[in-house]
């Protein structure tokens, strides 16, 4: 199977531009828009296309390299994770997909109580340190009145 056009991205890998190509990638995000939505295995992606498209002829064959076409294409994002790699769809001209480091369990914003105040730190617990607070008071109000009655 040979693909007779292509163009260079911005990082200087071939984009299989040729019709064949196009219409794999077509597919593919299909696939990934209609049932994968939260993303999918490389390797699943593979078994599900040949499955569905290739043994019915109802779509071109799967390059051996289609990975590397859809690692640059824009409507696809890969990411590695290990041994693992993952393929998501994203919407055209949208920016990379990031992942960021989780963030600290407290939650510190800035709020101010009216427009006259001064502005003031707000720190937002989380439910489970919220929970804690909440016994631990409950603990120390009920052996102040278990002492005071004795």
């Amino acid at each position: 199977m040979t693909f007779e056009s292509s163009e260079i991205s911005a990082d200087n890998t071939d984009l299989d531009i040729s019709d064949e190509m196009e219409e794999v990638r077509e597919l593919l995000y299909e696939l990934i828009k209609t049932n994968f939505s939260s993303g999918v295995m490389v390797e699943h992606l593979a078994k599900i296309y040949k499955e569905s498209y290739e043994t019915r002829g109802l779509g071109p064959l799967l390059p051996d390299n289609w990975l590397d076409h859809i690692r640059v294409a824009e409507e696809f994002e890969v990411v590695n994770r290990g041994p693992i790699a993952m393929v998501y769809t994203r919407q055209r001209d949208a920016p990379p997909f990031i992942i960021e480091p989780p963030c600290n369990s407290l939650n510190i914003t800035k709020g101010l109580a009216s427009p006259k105040a001064k502005e003031t730190a707000r720190i937002r617990l989380t439910d489970r340190e919220l929970a804690q607070q909440v016994i631990s008071y409950i603990k120390q109000k009920f052996s102040f009145q278990k002492n005071y009655f004795l």
